[in-house]
């Protein structure tokens, strides 16, 4: 299980690594872009919450080891990517099946 940590005051959200690891390649795209978005992540403890994702507010990335070297799903990112890019602003979505090169593509 990873955490998402956000501002000044380290406000932690827990969420599954290998969706972490799919927000924090959009995240930080948007971020390296000087884009601000809101990103919304649902939390146990407090229900949904929503975040103003912006370059000069401070957040960190914390994940397990285990799976570091998985393949991202590239069908999710560029959904993600639409989704942030979006009046509501980036959710956590159902992760969409990877797509898979026909034959005579494969290099």
């Amino acid at each position: 299980m990873g955490t998402f940590i956000y501002g000044t005051h380290g406000l932690e959200v827990e969420i599954e690594d290998h969706t972490l690891r799919h927000l924090r390649d959009v995240i930080t795209s948007k971020l390296r872009k000087r884009e601000c978005f809101c990103l919304t992540l649902p939390d146990r403890s407090r229900g949904e919450l929503t975040f103003w994702m912006d370059a000069s507010i401070p957040v960190a990335f914390r994940l397990d080891e285990e799976g570091a070297d998985e393949a991202l799903n590239g069908a999710w990112l560029l959904r993600l990517h639409e989704d942030a890019d979006g009046p509501a602003g980036l959710h956590i979505t159902e992760e969409p099946p990877r797509r898979v090169a026909p034959i005579g593509l494969i290099a």
